[in-house]
């Protein structure tokens, strides 16, 4: 008996040995990405909330679907797609892309390729073949990988509001003042001081508060990644800042009268702003603002659609949205450059909230050739007439630089909506010194 247990034991054993060693089973395969869209349309609430919850988990990934299918969407079902476009939309534009990098005495433009090639950003070195470089980053935002790029080669950075790409000029300079935060750079610029005293029709009694006067003013610029162009900027809000000493740099103001003024500066899509804040005027003896800490409100372009669309490059062509009508009056061609003369118009029932619409509406028309590359859109080249409803002007398009310059001629324009996404950063300056 002894020895028939013993032997069902090792045949136990065995099994369990057996199935220990049995590979696990597969995690079943995601849903397609179009059936989750379905999905938010189900009869059940908990299908419509999981199928929610499972598109925003694949973030990226789902916004063209989702976009594609914002058009086609009956008004309910349109609703609960433009708040999940929204949330996704602003998850990867506020979330940094990341680097690693292991690398010994490698040239410099190697270095930059890698981190183009982790990012998906265009990136261009220009500077010494010879400059070698030693990194070593785990999981760093692609700001602070560029920072040291910048930092241990003496670069400056320029990039390219139409293609979003940045190209690294090797000048042996350093800027040591900036600040991080997500997908957002933040560079000091300069101080600008001056006092003011009036020398005329002073009070007889010799009280007057207002015949000296000083001001000093903090120039700064804020840069975003290349996937989150921006649109414009809002006023920014002083939190904080002090000098050396402890003692405050914050101006005396009412608080109630800060109002976030998005437009101020804005409306034309770039990758870097410049900005300045008031600050109180320092103690005699302070030689450096031990911290400048504010908000800086910002317009990111989240993303763009086709609203009009002329299929032939005609005289009298013309195309009409809802918002939008477009009106073709003129095609002319010099040495590969084009310009075309029309009449853009716009019906929304708020346009004088977006005052600059009309100086940056070119960057909303793309030029097509047949197998749609774009030419350069470089503006107007005569403006017309123009309003913050009406522009009437000819635009001028060229054939990109090369090796892209290989494009035929043009036979599509499109006029591009734009959809934007409002977000408030926040900065901090530290050991900047005063004047």
């Amino acid at each position: 008996m002894l020895r028939l247990i013993g032997v069902v034991g090792l045949l136990g054993g065995l099994t369990l040995l057996a199935g220990g060693a049995a590979p696990p089973a597969r995690a079943p395969e995601p849903l397609p990405i179009e059936k989750l869209v379905g999905q938010l349309g189900d009869r059940s609430f908990r299908v419509r909330e999981a199928a929610g919850r499972a598109l925003e988990a694949r973030g990226e990934e789902a916004l063209p679907v989702l976009r594609q299918a914002l058009a086609a969407a009956d008004p309910e079902a349109r609703r609960r797609l433009e708040v999940l476009t929204e949330r996704i939309e602003r998850t990867v534009l506020l979330t940094p892309r990341r680097v690693t990098l292991a690398l010994e005495s490698k040239p410099a433009k190697d270095v930059v390729a890698e981190i183009a090639k982790q990012t998906g950003y265009k990136l261009h070195w220009q500077g010494n073949d010879q400059t070698r470089l030693s990194l070593d980053l785990k999981n760093a935002t692609y700001w602070e990988a560029l920072e040291k790029v910048l930092n241990d080669t003496g670069a400056t950075l320029n990039m390219d509001d139409q293609s979003g790409g940045i190209h690294l000029y090797q000048q042996d300079v350093h800027s040591p003042y900036y600040h991080h935060n997500g997908a957002f750079r933040f560079q000091a610029m300069n101080f600008q001081y001056n006092r003011f005293v009036n020398l005329m029709n002073l009070p007889r009694n010799g009280q007057n508060q207002d015949q000296q006067n000083t001001n000093l003013y903090f120039g700064f610029q804020v840069q975003a990644e290349p996937k989150a162009p921006l649109v414009g900027i809002g006023e920014p809000r002083l939190l904080k800042a002090e000098d050396e000493n402890g003692l405050s740099l914050v101006p005396v103001q009412n608080e109630a009268s800060y109002v976030t003024r998005y437009y101020e500066n804005g409306g034309f899509r770039n990758f870097s702003y410049q900005t300045q804040v008031n600050l109180g005027r320092p103690s005699k003896d302070a030689t450096r603002a031990k911290l400048i800490k504010g908000r800086l409100p910002v317009i990111l372009l989240a993303s763009t659609r086709p609203e009009l669309t002329l299929a032939k490059l005609a005289k009298g062509q013309k195309a009409q949205s809802a918002a939008v009508e477009l009106e073709l009056e003129d095609v002319q061609e010099q040495n590969k450059q084009y310009f075309l003369t029309m009449t853009i118009k716009r019906f929304e029932r708020h346009a004088e909230a977006d005052p600059n619409w009309a100086n940056c509406v070119w960057q909303r028309l793309e030029l097509h050739d047949a197998k749609g590359r774009k030419y350069l859109a470089q503006g107007p080249n005569n403006f017309i007439n123009g309003s913050p409803t009406v522009v009437q002007a000819s635009f001028q398009f060229a054939p990109p630089p090369a090796p892209e310059g290989k494009i035929g001629e043009p036979v599509k324009l499109i006029y591009n909506h734009w959809v934007t996404l409002s977000h408030e950063v926040e900065f901090e300056f530290h050991d900047v010194p005063l004047p």
